[in-house]
């Protein structure tokens, strides 16, 4: 608009100009104001109310440093818009307290000192971050107070996690710097070597390729020559083993490693995404599919169901354990719908998480605070109290989560569990039955039942996203991993558990899912399956809605895989101890070969194309 006025008075003064004198003494001519007087009117009007209108908003919005002391913080910006000083302006009384030592039984201060740490350790990140970006800006003040917060901080770390080599803030770090990475983690001693062996080549026979983790604690837990064994097993990258107690501070595996150990190594691994397993977990499918899983692409995290119709409660000491570790609203009834599904906290059996198979992405700081929830409960003063609730290492999953303050940011699989096995009668013998495949009619009093149909094994199963197939397995891969002589087991169906499924389960651990009675099937006296007509169902107890599947050939294709892989593995570790032996027996200056090796050489030498005369060394094999 000013441009516009300013061409127009341009042109009327060269309109008015006098032709006869000369350009450089031209006289000044003036336009007529009042022919121009609304276009100023115009200009003067916008003038007042553009800058006018501007004046007043500056003087009526508040100022930075009243914005930021309205919200609490200090007025040069030094602190995020969300955080006051007052957030980490601790008294000494309220620090002692806080800092206080308790004793390992105490569940409730337990879960309530782990979420009031993990509430500050968020807090700390944000203040830390935030004033690293502005070093030079911060006030001396602001600076030493979060000086003193952050003191204050790492005496809480070392009180609850007194373990740990490295603080939170760096391991956090470290996996937010480094590029996202997945792997299998898996724990194992010297008893689990065999177990563990036919674990790794069956995730390589799914075609799997993502690299291996084994872990152990100490040298006693896993001998030289068993790590040597399960490395043999890898191409010298994919497959290495690890000592937990070359990462970890203190005394946590005096004992060994057993259950504990798990979480400890899945937060240690070198992952970001971790997959954690037991030993004798089998793999029908391929471990890709987990992580395929909708419930870990939505959640960041995995976990599998336990048997939850078997052993229904009403109350016991487990309800409560697991009560005293959640916040106190919950405890005084007010539960969110996740948890009253819990089978635990619902009151509906006493077991509700299946540690066999684990998927936790580490990166998302919510995981990584609730995996240091379940390192604690499964630090040595914890674990011998707590395991006399909990099945070892299992419930301690979801409750570590819980005591982070995450509660509800973990993702359980959508199928139950389900059983893996063989079929067997009301009447005939389950035990005999799972571990010799013996079918023997047994004489009760009064008899038992034979319209009962019941899947037995040893071996809990567990399906995939779409809950159409096996996925993978635990339980070991022979029949009854309880009898020294027991060998591979050969299933032919799995089932899930149903909401109102019955299980039986006997003196050697071996359990039996009951099959609805319109499966249509039975067993003969030998144990095969046969198609029956439906039976008369007068006088027979509800046994649920749970229906046998047929192991397709695909899976039959696994489980021959993995007996030959059982027998393999049995015989390298039979040679090896046989070697040591004649190892042994030279180092001691005896040429002789041991009675064994020589049965040994004799049976098998043209399989192993090994001369009689051969002499062997001390390898591992």
């Amino acid at each position: 608009m000013l441009l516009a006025a300013r061409r127009r008075l341009a042109v009327d003064n060269r309109q008015h100009e006098d032709p006869d004198v000369s350009k450089d003494k031209r006289p000044r001519s003036f336009p007529d104001i009042k022919r121009y007087a609304p276009l100023l009117a115009v200009i003067v009007v916008f003038w007042v109310l553009f800058f006018g209108i501007g004046r007043q908003s500056e003087e009526a919005r508040p100022n930075d440093s009243a914005r930021t002391l309205s919200s609490g913080c200090s007025g040069d910006g030094a602190l995020p818009a969300a955080i006051s000083l007052a957030d980490f302006d601790f008294p000494p009384l309220l620090q002692a307290s806080l800092l206080a030592p308790f004793s390992a039984d105490d569940a409730v201060t337990l879960g309530e000192r782990s979420r009031t740490f993990f509430s500050l350790h968020r807090k700390l990140r944000v203040l830390d971050q935030h004033l690293s970006s502005r070093v030079d800006s911060t006030p001396v003040s602001v600076r030493e107070q979060f000086d003193r917060f952050q003191d204050f901080m790492g005496r809480f770390e070392r009180l609850l996690f007194p373990w740990l080599r490295s603080p939170i803030a760096k391991l956090y770090s470290q996996l937010q710097r480094t590029p996202k990475t997945r792997g299998i983690v898996i724990t194992a001693g010297n008893a689990q070597v065999r177990l563990t062996m036919v674990a790794i080549q069956s995730i390589r026979g799914t075609g799997c390729d993502l690299p291996i983790e084994i872990y152990h604690v100490g040298p006693t837990d896993l001998s030289m020559a068993n790590r040597g064994r399960l490395q043999s097993l890898g191409n010298g990258y994919d497959l290495v083993v690890r000592d937990l107690l070359q990462d970890l501070g203190g005394n946590e595996f005096h004992d060994g490693g057993s259950w504990a150990a798990k979480p400890f190594a899945a937060l240690l691994s070198s992952f970001s995404e971790v997959l954690l397993q037991d030993s004798d977990v089998t793999w029908v499918g391929s471990p890709f599919m987990a992580f395929d899983d909708p419930v870990y692409r939505k959640t960041g995290t995995l976990f599998y169901y336990d048997r939850r119709a078997l052993e229904p409660i009403v109350k016991t000491p487990t309800r409560e354990t697991a009560l005293k570790l959640l916040p106190a609203h919950y405890r005084d009834g007010t539960l969110p719908t996740y948890l009253i599904q819990n089978a635990i906290v619902g009151n509906t059996s006493q077991h509700n998480m299946e540690s066999g198979v684990v998927l936790i992405d580490k990166s998302r700081l919510e995981h990584l605070y609730g995996l240091l929830g379940v390192c604690k409960l499964n630090s040595r003063r914890e674990r011998d109290f707590f395991y006399r609730f909990f099945w070892g290492d299992k419930e301690t999953f979801w409750l570590g989560w819980e005591m982070a303050g995450s509660g509800g940011l973990y993702g359980f699989s959508q199928w139950p569990a389900g059983q893996l096995g063989i079929l067997v009668r009301g009447d005939q013998d389950q035990t005999e039955a799972v571990s010799s495949g013996v079918y023997q009619t047994v004489i009760t009093e009064p008899p038992a039942d034979p319209r009962i149909l019941r899947l037995c094994s040893l071996q809990l199963a567990h399906v995939d996203g779409t809950g159409k197939r096996l996925l993978w397995y635990n339980g070991g891969v022979v029949r009854n991993k309880f009898r020294a002589d027991s060998t591979p087991m050969s299933p032919t169906h799995w089932a899930l558990e149903a909401i109102n499924s019955r299980w039986t389960i006997d003196k050697e651990n071996i359990a039996c899912l009951h099959m609805s009675p319109q499966s249509g099937l039975t067993v003969g006296d030998e144990g095969n399956p046969v198609e029956s007509e439906i039976f008369d169902l007068s006088g027979l107890e509800d046994e649920g809605d749970a229906l046998p599947v047929a192991i397709e050939w695909d899976e039959k294709v696994v489980f021959d895989s993995v007996e030959e892989w059982w027998r393999e593995s049995g015989r390298r570790l039979k040679m090896a101890k046989l070697r040591e032996k004649v190892s042994k027996h030279r180092h001691n200056g005896d040429e002789a070969f041991p009675e064994e090796l020589s049965q040994f050489r004799a049976k098998d030498s043209k399989r192993l194309a090994i001369p009689k005369d051969a002499v062997i060394v001390n390898h591992i094999p």
